[in-house]
């Protein structure tokens, strides 16, 4: 919910045939939300509809969210491949795991980019009010 607050708020468990999809719909209904908000739709039959902080860092997290997706399957077929039961080959098996790890490598890189851009932007913003009060961490550092 807020970046200073570390406690997990529960866990989302999803698969290789799972939706992860950009939303057309602000789910926010906030307008700085708008193109932000996107949704994962789970095997276990439960919906979850999550807005990033920028549409950039929402498109990332649905590109890293899809790599993890690819990832899983390939660890799926390898598994297979091992016990028998599959039918691809451990050389393809190992080429997809690892194009799938690289792609969720190059996603967070853009996650991490959009969320400094934030930042950015809100310390922008900070720079133009009057404090009348105590001032928070953020605004003493800068």
């Amino acid at each position: 919910t807020r970046r200073n607050e570390p406690t997990v708020k529960g866990t989302i468990t999803f698969d290789e045939n799972s939706t992860i999809a950009i939303s057309p719909v602000n789910f926010n209904g906030l307008p700085k939300y708008d193109g932000c908000c996107f949704y994962i739709g789970t095997p276990q039959k439960k919906d979850y509809f999550l807005c990033a902080e920028t549409p950039g860092a929402a498109r990332a997290w649905v590109s890293t969210l899809h790599a993890a997706q690819l990832v899983l399957k390939a660890h799926k077929e390898a598994v297979n491949s091992l016990s028998g039961n599959g039918s691809a080959k451990l050389g393809t098996v190992a080429t997809v795991v690892a194009a799938a790890n690289s792609t969720a490598q190059e996603c967070s890189k853009e996650i991490e980019a959009a969320m400094q851009i934030s930042l950015r932007n809100a310390l922008g913003t900070m720079t133009n009010r009057i404090t009348d009060g105590p001032m928070d961490d953020l605004s003493i550092m800068k």
